[in-house]
């Protein structure tokens, strides 16, 4: 052996593995990403970010194909963004559809893993003030700040 130290590691902590685990969550649309798979080829990866909540920050995502139909997934994750139904030779747009806030379901996936399994628009509800009566006080949320009464 040489004079250089070496340190051994015995100990250690293990970590989350960052997955959002399955369920139903507020996020925010944040990308679509082209991504290529040995067996597959390009696919497309619909990025969305837990907005609330024990998991706020996680990414969670669905990879389609990249040309889309309307019938596969990458074509309803389309349909579901933006709210409308699909034709043939339509070229949507999806920029305007970042930042916003939708449902989404996270479902168990192969080996362990979880996936993105539907996406619909979030309609955010009217917040009140609750009758004189009552102790509860909703206020409506800014929008601006993300910040939300869940």
């Amino acid at each position: 052996m040489n004079n250089q130290q070496v340190e051994s590691i015995l100990e250690f902590e293990i970590k989350d593995a960052e997955m959002v685990p399955p369920g139903q969550y507020i996020a925010v649309f944040k990308d679509v990403q082209k991504t290529v798979h040995e067996q597959f080829g390009e696919g497309a990866m619909f990025i969305f970010e837990i907005a609330h909540g024990e998991y706020k920050g996680r990414h969670t995502a669905r990879i389609g194909k990249k040309e889309a139909t309307t019938q596969n997934i990458t074509g309803k994750m389309i349909a579901s963004i933006t709210g409308s139904i699909l034709r043939a030779g339509e070229r949507p747009n999806l920029k305007p559809f970042l930042g916003k806030y939708y449902n989404v379901l996270v479902e168990s996936a192969q080996n362990n893993k979880t996936r993105l399994a539907q996406v619909w628009p979030y309609e955010q509800q009217q917040y009140n003030t609750a009758p004189a009566s009552s102790q509860t006080h909703y206020q409506q949320p800014s929008s601006q700040s993300g910040d939300f009464p869940f």
